[in-house]
């Protein structure tokens, strides 16, 4: 078998791999051999049919799939003999084959990159740290207060947070449309949960009141027919309640569980509460930080048939929740950009964790289990439901392996560390990954 190797990209290459005829022939004869022993020709018994018969009947169908094996198997054959490791699936295109001639074949595929001269050390990392404040565990307070809020019917106008209760009909150039006619809607006014205009409208008016409302629709209206357009509601307020709020007091606190210490203690629960959430939202960050730095600090050229199973997968995933995505380029093209990041970070993490021989640490994956089980009613039996499935406990594996290599990055790793409150953290819009101010 003869082997020559053409690279014809970065990682891709074409391989061209010739059998000689000799083996072609004396595996269509083997398979002749072997189906003469099974089929059945009137006039002959089984195993006795001459070989000048099962060539006429047979040596077309024979020769197919002799060559279809050959090229399977010496396919294997010259990956080795040239110690190649593709991607994906090769491209085959035969150019001679058949009884009595050499079989010859190209196999066009892409190579994994070479990824050893990775630039790993002296990454700039910007790292987010977060400090617990007074005024943090006072917001968060005053969020799980207006949880237990009680609304109290009033006499007079609305006005910006008052609720009111309304039966409406809605139309279109005069048309009703799905869901323009409803009973006993609650609306908070200035709560901004209904089409823009519609409850600044509301202002002012009373209980039994009736009144027209003009809206319009913005144009990226999730219901398409109606995107864009005007549209008058009739509105009959059947109640307008103001909002009251209960006491920062000790009852608060026994209303949220606290049953011993009070309002000192509910705050300290919940400062312990913000330090775990904080916790695992940094951990994220981190990681996100530390992996923007390694693609940018390194180029990578991506096999495309792993982008292309990669960007398949996410939009079949994505498909459950919206049926028409592969409608939306814009949507195929985000998909596509981030099925890139993950191969390429799969790639990486693939790398550092065979140079480095990194096994998930056991201690840290029993560690990583009791966490999350602490979110349930019955943990121990939730730490033994993931351990009962390789599948499952290998998904706590890599999480563990992939923080084993953050840490190790973070160690060769110029950091500077940025102090954000807890406001900042928990809204991901105002900390980007690897952005320096």
């Amino acid at each position: 078998m003869q082997v020559s190797v053409e690279q014809s990209g970065n990682i891709e290459r074409k391989m061209t791999i010739s059998v000689p005829a000799e083996r072609v022939d004396s595996e269509i004869n083997k398979q002749l051999q072997r189906l003469s022993k099974q089929v059945k020709v009137p006039g002959f018994r089984p195993g006795k049919v001459p070989m000048k018969i099962m060539r006429s009947r047979y040596l077309g169908q024979v020769t197919q799939d002799v060559i279809g094996d050959l090229i399977q198997s010496s396919y294997q054959e010259a990956l080795g003999q040239e110690a190649m490791r593709p991607a994906g699936p090769p491209s085959i295109e035969t150019s001679s084959g058949g009884e009595g001639k050499d079989l010859e074949y190209t196999a066009t595929f892409e190579v994994f990159p070479d990824l050893k001269t990775l630039a790993l050390t002296d990454l700039k990392i910007e790292r987010a740290v977060c400090e617990i404040s007074d005024q943090d565990i006072e917001t968060t307070l005053e969020s799980l207060r207006r949880q237990r809020i009680n609304w109290k019917k009033m006499e007079g106008e609305a006005k910006e947070g008052c609720r009111v209760i309304l039966d409406f009909t809605g139309s279109v150039d005069g048309t009703s449309f799905p869901g323009s006619e409803g009973k006993a809607m609650p609306v908070v006014i200035g709560s901004d949960s209904l089409v823009a205009g519609f409850e600044a409208q509301l202002i002012g008016i009373k209980e039994g009141e009736e009144r027209s409302l003009t809206v319009t629709f913005p144009d990226d209206y999730h219901a398409k027919e109606l995107a864009g357009k005007e549209a008058v509601f009739e509105v009959k307020v059947t109640e307008v309640a103001e909002e009251e709020l209960p006491e920062i007091n000790d009852e608060l606190a026994e209303a949220f569980g606290v049953k011993e210490g009070g309002m000192e203690k509910f705050r300290e629960e919940i400062k312990e509460n913000l330090l775990r959430e904080a916790e695992d939202r940094l951990v994220i960050i981190t990681r996100d930080t530390v992996f923007q730095a390694v693609l940018e600090n390194n180029e990578i050229d991506l096999p495309q048939v792993l982008v292309g199973q990669e960007r398949d997968l996410l939009i079949e995933t994505a498909e459950k929740e919206q049926p028409d995505i592969k409608k939306d380029e814009n949507m195929q093209a985000m998909y596509g950009k981030l099925a890139e990041r993950r191969v390429a970070l799969g790639l990486i993490l693939a790398e550092i964790t065979e140079n480095e021989k990194m096994r998930p640490d056991a201690k840290a994956v029993e560690t990583r289990l009791h966490k999350l089980a602490e979110n349930y009613e019955d943990p121990a039996s939730f730490v033994e439901w993931y351990k009962s499935d390789s599948q499952r406990l290998s998904e706590i594996e890599a999480q563990v392996l992939e923080n084993m290599v953050v840490d190790k990055l973070l160690e060769d790793a110029e950091i500077i560390d940025r102090i954000v409150s807890f406001q900042e953290l928990v809204n991901p819009a105002t900390i980007e990954p690897g952005k320096q101010e």
